[in-house]
């Protein structure tokens, strides 16, 4: 039988970060356990370290196609039954003409659609199952996921080794309402006769899958192999470990500024920062830790995973990583760091999963501080923390979004035998 062969389309750069590429790379490790074959579509070259997680894991990306020929080309020369796109640049009518000549597509999106009309759509922000896709104007409609669960027992039912009880309530509860269902094959409500770009959508028009919530967080092994099988509480010591880590990249200089911030607070603690590069490097070497403190700094390192886990705290921006600290059950405090974050990190601190630092620009003022002194400080709310972090996210995402890829897959090749 001919493997599957499914393409994986996403950014990466020094500017945009490592987020698409990482959340990627641990949906290309579930569908290569399944004996699906991955090719990647990606420049990693302006991040050293994600190059080298590329060659790691036995991928030789190729250079990203831009427009539709370009994609239809790749189609062809690589032989792909599917495509993953994730980029918040790509044209949107790629994913239009991808379907037309028989692909099936996952679009990965972050609320906005950007007008892409793929079979799948998978946004696994939190609260994301509870508002709709934004198509820039038009009216999507949705559907549930639920006919690619397993089995028909409940949601909350474990399922696999990584799986855990979702508690009601939470964010991702299955208790949550489900989205208007729409069969296969049926248009969607108000439907545009025409793509964003003016083509005509054909038949490929049908309502978009929508994979959405937490449910549905695309995660690596390295954070799977480390996930606790119960939240884990600690008796908070008179040194506290904190982790700090800002992205592959952090383009905005966070690390440094976090750093000072925790030597202002004068609590005692054994503080570890990530330098995503030599410019962050020195600047964090500058930073004075406060008497009882020691600020050790680290480059990037595939042990990232370990030391998230054994942290008192975790510091981070409230990107894509929210998750990965989320399911390894660590305390968290995000930081916003660029205004796109504003609505995933509002929610997050609403839910309670998190403590919020606020934007980049308000750390360095005296409520900020007490802040983050009050919680190194307080042992029973971190323990809280960790243990609604790790109901949060029970780690098996990525399976649920391979699930309905495969399936997608399956459909159109039998419709076209």
């Amino acid at each position: 039988m001919t493997p599957t062969r499914i393409g994986v389309r996403c950014d990466a750069g020094a500017a945009i970060g490592t987020g698409h590429a990482t959340r990627c790379l641990a949906l290309a490790e579930e569908l290569r356990r399944r004996d699906v074959e991955v090719e990647f579509f990606v420049d990693p070259s302006e991040v050293p370290w994600l190059a080298e997680r590329f060659a790691t894991a036995g991928h030789r990306p190729h250079p990203p196609p831009s427009t539709p020929d370009d994609m239809l080309a790749a189609t062809a020369a690589h032989r792909l039954d599917g495509w993953v796109l994730d980029s918040y640049t790509l044209d949107p009518t790629c994913a239009v003409v991808l379907r037309d000549r028989g692909c099936a597509v996952l679009a990965i999106v972050d609320g906005d659609t950007r007008g892409q009309l793929a079979d799948i759509h998978l946004d696994q922000n939190l609260g994301a199952e509870r508002t709709p896709d934004h198509h820039g104007g038009d009216s999507p409609s949705t559907e549930t996921a639920a006919r690619f669960e397993t089995d028909d027992r409940p949601p909350n039912t474990v399922t696999t080794p990584h799986a855990q009880p979702e508690p009601d309530g939470l964010p991702n509860s299955a208790n949550t309402t489900a989205p208007l269902r729409v069969e296969p094959g049926d248009p969607p409500p108000n439907a545009p006769t025409t793509t964003p770009n003016g083509l005509s959508p054909h038949t490929n028009t049908t309502a978009p899958l929508r994979l959405a919530g937490l449910r549905y967080v695309l995660l690596s092994d390295a954070i799977l192999d480390r996930r606790p099988t119960a939240p884990r509480f600690r008796h908070l010591s008179q040194r506290p470990s904190i982790l700090g880590v800002f992205g592959g990249t952090d383009a905005y200089g966070a690390a440094p500024v976090v750093a000072a911030l925790l030597a202002e607070t004068g609590v005692p603690a054994d503080i570890v920062m990530v330098a995503a590069n030599e410019s962050r490097r020195r600047e964090l070497e500058r930073v004075l830790p406060a008497a009882g403190q020691t600020i050790a700094v680290i480059d990037p390192t595939s042990e990232l995973p370990r030391l998230i886990a054994r942290s008192d705290l975790v510091i981070s921006a409230a990107g894509t990583s929210t998750w990965e600290i989320l399911c390894l059950g660590a305390a968290a405090a995000l930081v916003r760091v660029a205004d796109n974050q504003r609505l995933g990190y509002n929610r997050v601190i609403d839910a309670g999963l998190a403590v919020g630092l606020g934007g980049l620009d308000e750390l360095a003022t005296v409520g900020t501080r007490d802040t983050l002194r009050a919680l190194l400080t307080s042992p029973n709310r971190l323990d809280r923390l960790r243990a609604t972090a790790w109901a949060a996210v029970d780690g098996d995402g990525r399976g649920r979004v391979a699930d309905a890829l495969l399936s997608t897959v399956a459909a159109r090749k039998g419709a076209r035998s």
